[in-house]
């Protein structure tokens, strides 16, 4: 089954689009503080992805997580209860194999490091829905992605 997996989702990537084959839809948990997050990570993942549960603070995301077994898990770094990369290190205290995918507007070295450590990729959410995707691709294929930062000229 990865083997067909993998043509799909490299045909798909081809004309622009994610899509696995319609018997393979990869089961993942959704976590953020923010409820409009949550509702563009739905509408933006629901066509490929088979979302099992949606959580709003890291405990319930790690109950979920815990419960259900996801392939993936989105998770908000900043969280209330526990943050995201709390979740991530007790999953793996667990050994709970699902891979975690970081959302956060953090870059420095140590937060790299742990999602490095903990996850498969994080995304800036600034990046939402350029990088999404591929980060999600990178982590059921057991790469990492990082988001590049852009700097706005305007900034500087």
């Amino acid at each position: 089954m990865p083997r067909t997996w993998r043509i799909v989702l490299v045909i798909m990537e081809a004309n622009g689009a994610l899509g696995f084959a319609d018997d393979f839809q990869p089961t993942l948990v959704l976590a953020d503080d923010d409820p409009e997050i949550l509702k563009r990570l739905a509408r933006l993942l629901q066509p490929s992805f088979t979302i099992v549960a949606q959580a709003n603070d890291g405990y319930a995301a790690f109950n979920a997580i815990q419960e259900l077994r996801p392939q993936l898990a989105i998770l908000d770094v900043l969280m209330p209860k526990m943050d995201g990369l709390a979740v991530a290190r007790e999953l793996a205290k667990a050994q709970v194999s699902t891979r975690v995918v970081f959302l956060t507007n953090q870059s420095g070295e140590n937060f790299v490091a742990e999602a490095r450590r903990f996850g498969h990729g994080y995304v800036a959410k600034m990046q939402l829905y350029s990088d999404l995707l591929p980060a999600i691709s990178a982590a059921l294929e057991g790469k990492f992605f990082a988001s590049r930062l852009r700097v706005s000229l305007r900034s500087l």
